[in-house]
C-alpha cells in the first residue's frame, strides 16, 4: 500500500504511505535469498531484531523513502518512518492497526552502496576486474524501549549501523553469470541495555550454476554469529553454520534441500547444538 512517483529518467524514486523497511535496506536479495534460516534470508538478521521499527514482510508502517540512483553504479537511500505503533505481530490487531503518531518516535534510516564493474560494457572496459558491491547505513529510532533485564524501565533513543561486501571470485568465462561469489556482513551498535544483539557477523561464499548443464542451481554456505547484550544473563554467543542447495526440476518445480547446526541455540551454553534438516519447495504458475 503506497505509492510511487519517479523523476529524473528514473534517476530519483519517492514512495509515499505503508513501506516495509527491510525489503529495500540491509539486503542482497540474490544471495540472502538462497538460504533458509533467518540469521541469513532477507535480511541481516540483527537490524530487524533491534526495533521493530525495521519492519520485514508482511509487516509495514506509515513512512517516505526516497532513492537517488545517479548511475549504475551507485545508489543512495533514506526513509522516515512513523515509530508508532510497536505491536506489528500482535494479533488482536489483525494486521491493520494504521495508527499515525509520530509525536511517540520517529525512525530514520539511509544506506549508500556502490558497486563496481557490475555490467557487462564496464566488464569489457575493466576485463581484469570481477563485479561486486559494499553497502554501508544505519538507523536511528528516537522512540522509548523497555530494558532487557525486566525491570520494567525504559530506556531512549537506540541506533545501529551495518555493512555487507560482496565480490565475485571465480567465473567459468568471461562475463559468465555462473561462478563463485563470497559476501560478508557485520552489524555494530545498539544500548546494550535495551538491544538484545549489539554485534553480528556473517557471509559465505554462493556459487551458482556448480554444474555446466544446471546452470540455474545454486549452493549456498553460510555462517553468522550473534553476540548478545550482556543485560542478557546466560546469554553470550550463538552461531549457525548452514549448507543449502537449489536445484530446478523443471521451469515452474525447484528444491532447496537445507542443513543447518546451531551452536549453543540462544547463546545459551547449557543448552545443546541443534541440527536443523528441512527442504524448501517453489512452485511458478
Amino acid at each position: 500500500m503506497y505509492l510511487e512517483e519517479r523523476l529524473l529518467g528514473d534517476r530519483l524514486s519517492i514512495r509515499v504511505r505503508r513501506l516495509s523497511v527491510g525489503w529495500e535496506y540491509g539486503l542482497e536479495y540474490d544471495y540472502f535469498t538462497q538460504y533458509m534460516s533467518a540469521a541469513f534470508r532477507l535480511n541481516v538478521f540483527a537490524l530487524d531484531s533491534a526495533t521493530v521499527n525495521f519492519t520485514v514482510i508482511p509487516f509495514a508502517n506509515w513512512g517516505v523513502r526516497l532513492r537517488w540512483t545517479p548511475n549504475v553504479n551507485w545508489r543512495l537511500q533514506a526513509s522516515w518512518m512513523n515509530g508508532f505503533p510497536r505491536d506489528f505481530a500482535d494479533d488482536d490487531k489483525q494486521g491493520v492497526d494504521f495508527a499515525f503518531k509520530p509525536g511517540q518516535g520517529s525512525f530514520f534510516i539511509v544506506e549508500a552502496s556502490y558497486q563496481w564493474v557490475p555490467t557487462t560494457a564496464q566488464r569489457h572496459q575493466n576485463p581484469d576486474r570481477l563485479p561486486g558491491r559494499v553497502t554501508f547505513g544505519g538507523f536511528y529510532d528516537t522512540g522509548s524501549f523497555e530494558t532487557l533485564d525486566g525491570s520494567g524501565d525504559e530506556n531512549k533513543v537506540l541506533g545501529k549501523v551495518q555493512a555487507i561486501v560482496r565480490q565475485k571470485l571465480w567465473e567459468p568465462a568471461f562475463a559468465d553469470e555462473r561462478g563463485i561469489d563470497i559476501w560478508t556482513a557485520v552489524t555494530v551498535g545498539g544500548k546494550q541495555s535495551i538491544v538484545p544483539i549489539t554485534y553480528s557477523w556473517s557471509g559465505g561464499p554462493v556459487w551458482k550454476g556448480p554444474f555446466r548443464r544446471l546452470r540455474e542451481d545454486v549452493l549456498a554456505l553460510g555462517f553468522a554469529s550473534e553476540f548478545f547484550s550482556p543485560a542478557l544473563a546466560g546469554q553470550t554467543v550463538e552461531t549457525v553454520l548452514e549448507a543449502a542447495y537449489s536445484f530446478n526440476v523443471t521451469s515452474w518445480l525447484a528444491t532447496t534441500p537445507d542443513v543447518q547446526y546451531i551452536i549453543h541455540p540462544s547463546g545459551v551454553r547449557s543448552i545443546e547444538n541443534a541440527l536443523l534438516a528441512g527442504v524448501l519447495i517453489y512452485l511458478t504458475f
